[in-house]
């Protein structure tokens, strides 16, 4: 579950637990007369769904709500943002209030909203901003940063230099000295950490500070909690046990190292959570501060030469040592930027012949493919025209065997021709002769009815039938005598 303290009033929402997880919202009056009282809060509106390791803060009089996962049938990372109004709540007919809740639309184009995540932590910075860190999902922990505002309601990243911490989830962030961001511990899987990390809002700076006395062993999912300037660690586990230790973080340290150099050349490492220009800035002062005292010291000092010579010459050594510092740290900062444009020029070059290489490789891979696709586009040619070389081939076997065919087949039709017509040729004249006058016998006879046949026929038409012109009945004639002849001549014999 995560909490939220708002207008005097502990609110508690979602978690996981026996079994099953929740999306509920109990509230525990923190300034009761008669002493701390968990409630289950009235809520309206669209209720957030179920879910556990989500982040919840406290910015105005509103609660903000933000990822998460949720279990319901299937593991669902979350990235949506909900918001709880409990300054001005709803009225309600019953003694307690209502409050609603709101998803506010934070649309792509006017920010970079964060992946879906869980186990990150979100915490307040100056200005009603929001900061998110780390997380988790489906494809492995992040280490990115975002910052919401909530007044607008728009997401963004901002540029972080320095090393950020390595990716993890479960781990704790605490807002210290106004607008800096202490990450604490987590990880992921079997790995877990117990290192620090100090983030500069205003300049954008991750750092890592020295810590010293009994550093609490590796662990994620345990709680951080700042009272003043201390930070209290309690609990939390790795892959293999769970804790129920306490730790005690003095904060005040890194800010004594910050100000004072001596002391963070003597207890501190070479990383410092302020940057380079304020540490400088305030030596500076100091020294410049030592400088006028030792100058007003010397004006109010009796009006004996010897004296005053000698409180003379010391504002002067002092003014001299001013400046020399001056010049030793404008010496520093310039050979710190000389370092850091080498450093930046030589990752461009770097990345430029990466960039050239990889330009290098990809136009080789290109003339490769080209290179292939050309030898088998000829290939294909190749056999392309060779198949359509034999089709030809066979085209042109296929017509002469059917032209020999046809010729052969003509020559035989002429062969039986020939034969038909020798056979034809060789019967008798008579014969044929006979044959024809037999057959005009039959067409006369078949052709000319009876005169009584006729005569009947005549009476039933309406239309009789025209007699057959005299020319026509003369040649009938001449055929039957010529037949008659031919019969008598055959009777004969050959004389």
């Amino acid at each position: 579950s995560e909490q939220a303290v708002s207008l005097g009033r502990l609110h508690l929402l979602g978690g996981y637990g026996t079994g099953q997880q929740w999306s509920e919202l109990l509230s525990l009056s923190l300034d009761d007369p008669l002493g701390p009282l968990w409630t289950r809060a009235a809520v309206a509106g669209p209720v957030p769904c179920e879910r556990y390791s989500h982040t919840m803060s406290a910015v105005g009089g509103a609660l903000v709500l933000f990822g998460g996962l949720s279990a319901n049938g299937s593991s669902s990372w979350l990235n949506d943002l909900h918001t709880l109004d409990t300054a001005t709540p709803l009225p309600s007919s019953t003694q307690h209030d209502v409050m609603s809740w709101c998803q506010p639309a934070c649309p792509q184009q006017l920010g970079h909203i964060p992946s879906p995540r869980a186990g990150h932590t979100m915490n307040v910075l100056p200005g009603e901003r929001l900061v998110v860190f780390g997380g988790g999902n489906a494809n492995g922990p992040t280490n990115d940063l975002h910052i919401l505002d909530t007044q607008a309601m728009v997401w963004s990243r901002p540029d972080v230099y320095g090393t950020p911490p390595s990716p993890r989830a479960g781990h704790t962030a605490c807002t210290v000295f106004g607008a800096e961001l202490l990450v604490f511990g987590g990880g992921y899987l079997n790995k877990v950490f117990n290192d620090l990390h100090l983030f500069n809002s205003h300049t954008g700076v991750w750092s890592r500070p020295s810590d010293t006395g009994t550093v609490p062993i590796p662990r994620a999912g345990h709680t951080s909690t700042v009272i003043g300037s201390r930070i209290y660690t309690f609990a939390g586990g790795d892959a293999e046990d769970v804790f129920n230790d306490l730790h005690l973080l003095d904060t005040s340290f890194f800010r004594m190292t910050q100000l004072d150099t001596h002391t963070a050349n003597a207890h501190s490492s070479t990383h410092s959570s302020v940057p380079p220009d304020e540490q400088r800035s305030d030596a500076r002062h100091a020294d410049t501060q030592r400088a006028t005292a030792l100058l007003s010291h010397s004006a109010s000092a009796p009006t004996s030469p010897q004296p005053r010579t000698r409180r003379g010459s010391e504002a002067l050594d002092a003014r001299e040592r001013v400046q020399e510092g001056d010049e030793r740290r404008l010496a520093e900062r310039l050979d710190d930027y000389a370092a850091s444009t080498s450093a930046m020029l030589a990752a461009t070059v770097r990345q430029l012949d990466s960039r050239h290489s990889a330009r290098e490789e990809e136009e080789a891979e290109l003339l490769r493919l080209l290179a292939a696709t050309r030898e088998r586009r000829l290939r294909e040619y190749r056999a392309q025209s060779e198949e359509l070389r034999q089709l030809q081939l066979g085209l042109a076997q296929r017509t002469n065997d059917m032209r020999e065919a046809l010729a052969r087949h003509t020559l035989d039709q002429q062969l039986q021709r020939q034969a038909q017509t020798q056979r034809t040729s060789g019967q008798a004249p008579e014969a044929r002769e006979l044959a024809a006058g037999s057959s005009e016998v039959r067409e006369v006879s078949l052709s000319q009815p009876t005169l009584t046949s006729r005569q009947g026929a005549s009476s039933r038409s309406k239309s009789p039938r025209k007699r057959a012109k005299p020319v026509e009945e003369r040649s009938l004639l001449a055929g039957a005598h010529s037949v008659l002849a031919a019969h008598e001549r055959s009777d004969r014999g050959p004389s």
